[in-house]
């Protein structure tokens, strides 16, 4: 532990932010969603600093390539989130150059924007039917249960109203006043 400690000492007050973040037990999609925006954050605050233009360039081009990761580790993530609920839905996967991308870094396959939005699009369509498949039979039921308690209402009703009147008059015809 004392290393720890140590470590944590050598570090600025952002970076012990970061470091905490990267160990808080969180999705992968968020984990590398805060690198990224860590680092452009980094980026944005040396390039505050910086005074001359040969500073600004040297600072975006040493944090170009790492944020272009960042990005593209980002899009493949998020493209297995989508994948992973287009199969547990039975979904099929877009198909056409423009629904797809080949990343440079991780040489893997992820969604451009165009195919996130037509899985988003089929997802939502596939669970609407789903929640309005489900949704019929509980509608139906609960038609039927508040139409029973209608009818137990209105005999509990006939109910009191009959003892009502068998108290006020008598079997032999006469009425007494309350």
């Amino acid at each position: 532990m004392p290393s720890l400690l140590l470590r944590l000492r050598r570090l600025t007050w952002p970076q012990v932010v970061h470091w905490s973040i990267r160990r808080l037990p969180v999705s992968s999609l968020r984990r590398r969603s805060l690198d990224l925006q860590y680092l452009q954050r980094r980026q944005k605050r040396e390039l505050s600093k910086a005074t001359t233009k040969e500073q600004r360039s040297e600072i975006e081009g040493s944090y170009k390539w790492d944020i272009w990761l960042g990005e593209e580790a980002v899009e493949t993530v998020h493209s297995d989130l989508l994948r992973k609920q287009a199969d547990r839905l039975h979904l099929p996967l877009p198909s056409g150059e423009e629904y797809w991308a080949r990343g440079d870094y991780t040489e893997e396959n992820y969604l451009t924007r165009a195919g996130c939005e037509w899985m988003r699009e089929k997802i939502r369509t596939e669970r609407k039917a789903r929640w309005e498949d489900r949704s019929r039979p509980l509608t139906l039921g609960v038609t039927l249960l508040g139409a029973v308690f209608a009818f137990v209402a209105a005999g509990v009703g006939v109910f009191n109203a009959h003892e009502t009147w068998t108290e006020h008059h008598h079997v032999d015809g006469s009425h007494q006043k309350p």
